[in-house]
């Protein structure tokens, strides 16, 4: 059985675990995806903002000057307050399935058209439940993904440390 170096460590079972601990986090606290998610969009949009400033500036363009001030205000509520979005995102969603179930309703389909007018309601009046449900599921899968990785890996391991004759040792 040959020592492996710490190199060949992080290499081998680096990825599982960083896998295993981002779905743990994405588990624990879901908001936290969502916060991360509104600082890269707002830091995109401010960006934005001042790119088509410069250029409003440069060309006395009063398109541009409209999306630098757009871009600019979204960005800075966005900075300030960076849950508001999956808030804002989950009632909007509540809404257009609210229209969605009520057509289904007008259709004939009472069964589906009532489960999607309760969804509705609930979004509506909980909006970071969508935000928290969809991180925590995405969190789950890659907790899951990490620990099959895992355990593919230290099941290659022990054939390797075994001498196995059929695994050839490309690393």
């Amino acid at each position: 059985m040959k020592k492996m170096q710490f190199s060949e460590v992080v290499n081998r079972f680096g990825m599982s675990v960083t896998m295993i601990l981002l779905g743990l986090i994405l588990l624990i606290v879901p908001d936290s995806a969502s916060v991360i998610i509104a600082y890269l969009l707002a830091g995109i949009l401010t960006l934005s903002g001042i790119v088509f400033a410069i250029g409003a500036f440069l060309d006395q363009s009063f398109s541009k000057g409209f999306w630098a001030l757009a871009c600019l205000s979204i960005g800075g509520t966005l900075i300030g307050n960076p849950l508001l979005l999956a808030r804002n995102l989950g009632r909007f969603l509540g809404v257009f399935l609210a229209i969605e179930g009520g057509s289904c309703l007008r259709r004939g389909s009472r069964v589906f058209g009532t489960v999607i007018l309760v969804a509705a309601v609930a979004l509506v009046l909980s909006p970071m439940a969508l935000s928290r449900l969809v991180f925590s599921l995405c969190g789950l899968a890659v907790l899951f993904i990490g620990i099959g990785m895992l355990a593919d890996r230290l099941r290659s391991q022990k054939k390797l440390d075994r001498g196995d004759d059929n695994i050839i040792d490309a690393l």
